[in-house]
């Protein structure tokens, strides 16, 4: 039982690391395409990046 309690906590930890580098991920992207203001680039990979941060 404490060996799986740790486990849990671990993956717990584990899956909010990559929440937090697929929002990251997400805000590049945005800044990015904001800066060389190309919207059309965005829009095919919308889907995506909204699949990506609600992950």
């Amino acid at each position: 039982m404490i060996f799986l309690n740790l486990l849990l906590k671990n993956l717990h930890r584990y899956l909010l690391f990559l929440h937090l580098i697929f929002h990251i991920h997400f805000f590049i992207i945005i800044i990015y395409t904001r800066l060389t203001s190309r919207i059309r680039c965005i829009s095919n990979y919308d889907s995506n990046i909204f699949f990506l941060l609600f992950f």
